[in-house]
């Protein structure tokens, strides 16, 4: 989990618009944010080209980002391995104990287990603590022709504590 801040909108009087109302405002939700830890701050702007002269900038659903994994601190009790065939009821097993600490998230039926199961360029990596399984991601790799780049998508990762979060994005 990354500790974030968010922010509905600013709404100024007309009469005290142009003034700097709106931006000391903004600068002032975002040292409380700072003060309580924050490592992003989210905003839902009605209008979104003051907000840029503030730094912000539209965003779709599907967030690309770049982390240097020895930049991430790992729980050395967390093991990664492989999922195997009969891990199925394993996965549903940590997404239905993830689910309850998320937001955003439904419950998934078993024709929506079966779909995402079906895909057979889906891979899944299974995190284990103690020999116990908390957490898992799903990828699956792009490689179109043989001398072109490989990427890598992750589909979803579920954990359990926000430590085996951290070690499946490394």
């Amino acid at each position: 989990l990354v500790p974030a801040a968010g922010i509905a909108t600013v709404g100024i009087a007309p009469e005290a618009r142009a003034s700097g109302y709106a931006s000391r405002l903004i600068e002032h939700l975002h040292q409380e944010a700072v003060a309580r830890g924050a490592a992003v701050s989210v905003l839902h702007a009605f209008r979104h080209a003051f907000y840029e002269r503030l730094g912000y900038v539209p965003v779709t659903p599907s967030v690309r980002a770049r982390v240097a994994p020895e930049s991430l601190p790992l729980d050395r009790t967390v093991t990664l391995r492989a999922a195997r065939k009969g891990d199925r009821k394993v996965i549903e097993s940590i997404y239905a104990r993830a689910l309850p600490l998320r937001t955003g998230w439904l419950e998934r039926s078993a024709p929506m287990w079966n779909a995402l199961f079906m895909n057979e360029r889906l891979c899944f990596s299974i995190a284990t603590e103690d020999g116990k399984p908390c957490g898992y991601a799903a990828w699956s790799i792009d490689h179109e022709e043989p001398h072109a780049e490989t990427t890598v998508r992750v589909r979803e990762i579920v954990a359990e504590s926000p430590l085996v979060q951290r070690d499946l994005l490394s």
